[in-house]
């Protein structure tokens, strides 16, 4: 009955405007809700915002909403008192910047009201109002008060107009008059952009949204009273179909991750520190001095075996941010000199704790990064380079038998194309030299934010910022062609989550590729005044002799973790494994003796010789020679004709 009523009377205000064919200078609600408790709050880290099930039939021509923005105020570097949130965020969207039939309706920069579209070329159009170029709208908007705000695409006025509280606050010249189709589904308090970084900073208590001028399409009561103390799961659309389900970015604890992910008993652990520019630029003395270090304390202090047993770091580049902008010279060397004396510092944390490789990112200088990580000072941490610089290097080290190498790549390799084909030829030659090694390849710039491989031109891609190798570039003619390469590793694309990209070799070996970049959360929860960063650290635990990996985002700032999707399980490849046929190789003697026989066993072989009639055995602990069967144990391996067998001894007979 209250759906029928709600319509009846919005069909009624329809009819009436329709016959005005004008909105009036005094602009009242249509939408029927009478929310009277305090809205939802949307300015919390553990809440998200609101997505539908479905996509929108037609594309809002009007937007309203009945919303407080958050007041408070916070000290400047100045001492003088500020509004905490620069710009308040979304009302109701279905963006996430790129998709064309896509929307936001909002608060711009300066807490300026806004709609935004994104047709079907892809082009973004904004209409943003103010009411003088110089007005600080903060002290229109920020009263602590409720508002009401409208926004209207009046076409017959060929103007964008906005309502604040009934009356006429602004106008933009223009219609928009494109005819789209919407692409996604619409949420309230955010949208689809990486980690949600402009849900809405403040309280919604009603959302109305019309096609053309008096056509309603969806209504929502968001306001919280006594009988609705609770955020709820689902927002009923009052006016139509499209409910809307809570949908959370939040961080869980230790606890609440084990319930999501359980971490398995692991052998060791190795750590991945995506970039570092927001938590480096914020770092800086003026902003919040050492934050920064508490990232590779973390993981200095959790080396130990009775602890997180780290064996190794890697570190993905852009250790500053160092955004120019319109700096002079002398102040943007002043602000690099800042920023690298806070990132180097603290990576240099590690020194004689954990070993750890370094790689440049896009926004690191290329002069900064080598006067900070000298060849002088890094040339005893690696095993070799291909020039005498920390550019392009690779490093050794074993781990509980298992040989490990890392290969470090420059972004995009090198901004000359002859020297990126020798680099990658160097490259392919170490790797090619040392098949006993299990690699790893670490490079800033490689996989794009939704996990593919990034391509010639692509937005972000190396290439685009003259260098000469692409991420796919760097996949077909090096990461693809070896056998033994079973991880590689990558930031520079700034993701809410750690993604995953799986793909399969020319030797038909699987390699795991990562994208660890945590730039966007980092700056969503710094800028919208929370107090503190992220400060995020991907941990990776192996089992089962390194072939099993247990992965978990974990925010060294915070002590929780974040995403659940971000903490997941893979498996890698093992690489050629170890050729016993040479005879450099004999074979690996247990330390301790089995207290019982195993029951389960497995193995990942491969033989390489036809002309062997017998490949014998792969793990035992028993000697069969003579044809004989000595005391008690297990051979496992291949006989006669390449048959898998395993041999079970019992008192002295097998």
């Amino acid at each position: 009955m209250k759906k029928f009523v709600q319509k009846f009377l919005a069909a009624i205000l329809a009819i009436a405007l329709v016959v005005t064919g004008l909105y009036p200078t005094q602009y009242v609600h249509a939408a029927t809700t009478t929310s009277t408790g305090d809205g939802l709050a949307f300015n919390s880290e553990d809440y998200g915002y609101y997505v539908a099930d479905e996509v929108l039939d037609a594309m809002p021509q009007k937007f309203e909403a009945t919303v407080r923005l958050d007041n408070t105020t916070v000290l400047n570097a100045e001492g003088n008192s500020e509004y905490k949130y620069w710009r308040t965020g979304i009302i109701f969207s279905n963006t996430d910047l790129e998709t064309p039939g896509t929307f936001e309706f909002g608060f711009h920069t300066g807490n300026r009201p806004y709609v935004a579209f994104i047709n079907d070329a892809g082009t973004r159009v904004e209409k943003i109002f103010a009411t003088k170029s110089s007005e600080n709208h903060n002290s229109v908007f920020m009263t602590g008060d409720f508002l009401e705000i409208a926004i209207v695409n009046d076409k017959a006025k060929d103007q964008m107009i906005c309502y604040l509280n009934g009356s006429e606050w602004a106008t933009v010249d223009g219609a928009y008059t494109d005819t789209l189709t919407p692409s996604l589904p619409a949420c309230i308090g955010g949208d689809y952009r990486e980690a949600n970084t402009q849900f809405f900073k403040g309280s919604i208590k009603d959302v109305a949204i019309y096609d053309g001028e008096s056509n309603l399409i969806s209504e929502y009561e968001l306001g919280l009273t006594s009988d609705n103390a609770e955020y709820p799961e689902i927002l009923e659309d009052l006016a139509g179909s499209y409910d809307m389900k809570r949908t959370k970015y939040h961080f869980m604890t230790e606890a609440e991750k084990e319930e999501v992910s359980p971490r398995p008993d692991y052998d060791f652990s190795m750590a991945v520190i995506g970039d570092l520019q927001v938590v480096t630029g914020h770092s800086i003395p003026e902003e919040q001095p050492g934050e920064v270090d508490k990232i590779f304390q973390w993981v200095a202090d959790n080396a130990a075996e009775d602890k997180k047993n780290i064996k190794f770091a890697f570190n993905m580049g852009d250790t500053t941010d160092s955004y120019r902008g319109s700096k002079t010279d002398e102040e943007y060397e002043a602000l690099m000199n800042k920023e690298w004396a806070a990132g180097a510092s603290a990576i240099k944390i590690l020194d004689n704790k954990v070993p750890y490789s370094i790689v440049r990112g896009n926004h690191d200088a290329t002069d900064k990064y080598l006067e900070n990580f000298s060849w002088a000072d890094y040339s005893s941490k690696v095993s070799g380079s291909y020039a005498d610089n920390m550019l392009n290097t690779y490093q050794k080290f074993e781990v509980e038998g298992i040989k490990y190498m890392v290969v470090n790549l420059d972004f995009g390799i090198s901004s000359d194309a002859a020297e990126a084909e020798s680099i990658l030829e160097w490259a392919n030659d170490v790797v090619a030299q040392n098949p006993e090694y299990k690699v790893i390849v670490t490079t800033h710039a490689y996989m794009a934010n939704d996990g593919s491989l990034m391509s010639d031109g692509e937005n972000g891609d190396p290439t685009t910022y003259g260098m000469a190798k692409s991420g796919q570039d760097i996949w077909d003619e090096f990461v693809s062609q070896h056998e033994n390469i079973v991880l590689a590793l990558c930031g520079h694309m700034g993701t809410g989550e750690v993604m995953q990209n799986e793909m399969v070799g020319v030797h038909g070996n699987k390699v795991m590729q990562l994208l660890v970049n945590p730039q966007e959360i980092d700056a969503r929860f710094y800028d919208s005044g929370y107090g503190t960063m992220c400060g995020m650290v991907t941990m990776l635990y192996f089992s089962g002799g390194g072939k099993t990996v247990h992965a978990e985002y974990y925010s060294v700032l915070r002590d929780k973790y974040y995403s659940p999707t971000s903490q997941f399980s893979f498996n890698i490849d093992s690489g050629s494994g170890l050729d016993f046929w040479t005879p450099e190789y004999d074979y690996y003697e247990g330390k301790e003796t089995f207290t019982e026989t195993p029951k389960t066993f497995e193995a990942t072989v491969k033989v390489t010789s036809e002309d062997v009639w017998i490949p014998a055995y792969i793990m035992g602990n028993t000697d069969t020679s003579s044809g004989t069967a000595l005391g008690e144990g297990f051979a496992l391996g291949f006989g006669k004709g390449h048959v898998p067998q395993l041999v079970i001894v019992d008192e002295g007979k097998a």
